[in-house]
């Protein structure tokens, strides 16, 4: 399922059902997520998970 980045912010209380915090990028558009980290998935899932956390907390997804 894709939601909007707003949606999916750490300050948003509600999550979305069935969305989970470690994953949230998931759940971005393929647009919206590349604008956001500036990277495609491949490129951010090839990161080390400390770098991935790193880049999430940035954004406040994480």
């Amino acid at each position: 399922q894709i939601y909007p980045y707003e949606q999916l912010l750490i300050t948003n209380p509600e999550l979305p059902a069935g969305v989970e915090r470690n994953t949230i990028e998931d759940h971005l558009s393929d647009e919206e997520f590349e604008s956001i980290f500036h990277m495609d998935r491949l490129e951010f899932h090839r990161l080390a998970e400390w770098k991935r956390c790193d880049l999430k907390k940035r954004v406040n997804l994480f």
